[in-house]
């Protein structure tokens, strides 16, 4: 398993760990690229309860992923999205395993 993939598991499984379902997400100016992203009523809930379910030895590694989140508005909620975790063809099926 590469950095990359370690680091966007760990990502898929503090999420879980928090109750929130993490999918693909292609933003604004991501030029068709997928990230990994949370559908939200309350952002910053989401993004504190998440983090608070990262290994606290590995939480400053995720400093940059955390700094570079952006949100859209999807209607009656919003989804938080992080472009720094790029969603591969492995990391779609460790989405599709985490559904399960």
């Amino acid at each position: 398993m590469t950095q990359e993939q370690q680091r966007a598991k760990d990502f898929i499984d503090a999420a879980s760990s928090a109750g929130y379902n993490v999918r693909s997400y292609s933003g604004r100016g991501m030029y068709g690229d997928s990230c990994l992203g949370i559908v939200a009523d309350n952002v910053i809930a989401t993004v504190v309860n998440v983090l608070l379910n990262i290994n606290i030895d590995e939480q400053y590694d995720f400093l940059d992923v955390f700094e570079s989140a952006r949100t859209d508005s999807m209607g009656m909620s919003d989804i938080v999205y992080f472009p720094k975790l790029k969603v591969t063809p492995e990391i779609e099926k460790m989405l599709v395993d985490s559904e399960y």
